[in-house]
């Protein structure tokens, strides 16, 4: 048992706590059993990459905290990523490539507000000073799925808890289908930031065709390819002859 296991194990343990979630709904959100993240918690094993990611969507945290606490120093947390890379295949590493790219544009707009979480004790700040209630635009529904008709003069004012509430969101949605599980589920709300254009790689919100989607972006050569989390689902390839256009950039 590795130092670094007993520190994972613990953080996953404060965030089911922080969250009021048992070992067994994470597992079902990761595709895992419950054993499996009891070992995680025990630090009798380590999640592998792709958890720790997903992990990281479902406690609305950053991978430095859920790994080290917000302690570790990033010249290790560099050595870990190349590990992995390097065991990827060519493509799976040209996605962990863009996924950083999109990570650090995100990371200097963050620090440009001087307004990022840098260690355990700011996040514990955070959540006890978000405790009010605010109201947020919400403009139907979108589909994670097979496509949602989205109607761009719907608006109701809603009033949530301002602690789930995103930085940078200008308005929410609500989810129809599970194409986008484990992070979104049928029925959650997902929070967007306005903007015509995003990264390669970013989730965002768009119309195809005058069907809104919920998906990950890709933009390869001559299309743009639409990528669902659950693998029940196919990528959607948007092309020259599709109706195309960004809503908005999912935020979380």
């Amino acid at each position: 048992m590795h130092a670094k296991d007993i520190v994972v194990g613990k953080m996953i343990r404060y965030f089911l706590t922080q969250e009021k979630m048992t070992m067994k709904e994470l597992g079902n959100k990761l595709g895992k059993t419950e054993s499996t993240v009891s070992k995680w918690v025990s630090g009798a094993s380590t999640p592998m990459a792709k958890d720790l990611s997903t992990m990281t969507f479902i406690f609305n945290t950053d991978i430095n905290t859920l790994m080290y606490g917000g302690e570790k120093s990033s010249s290790t947390i560099l050595t870990l990523i190349n590990e992995t890379s390097t065991k990827l295949e060519t493509p799976r590493q040209e996605k962990v490539y863009h996924f950083a790219k999109t990570q650090l544009e995100e990371q200097e707009k963050e620090n440009s507000r001087n307004k990022n979480i840098t260690s355990l004790e700011q996040y514990k700040e955070r959540k006890k000073h978000k405790k009010d209630m605010s109201l947020i635009d919400w403009r139907g529904a979108v589909s994670a799925g097979t496509g949602e008709f989205l109607e761009d003069e719907h608006r109701e004012e809603l009033t949530l808890p301002t602690e789930i509430i995103p930085e940078g969101a200008d308005f929410c949605l609500s989810v129809n289908g599970n194409s986008m599980e484990p992070i979104f589920h049928h029925s959650d709300y997902v929070f967007v930031k306005e903007q015509l254009e995003v990264f390669s790689g970013a989730i965002g919100v768009v119309i195809v065709n005058g069907q809104a989607f919920l998906k990950r972006i890709w933009f390869e050569n001559d299309h743009a390819r639409l990528q669902s989390f659950n693998s029940d689902y196919d990528d959607i390839i948007v092309t020259d002859a599709d109706e195309f256009r960004i809503i908005g950039k999912v935020v979380m």
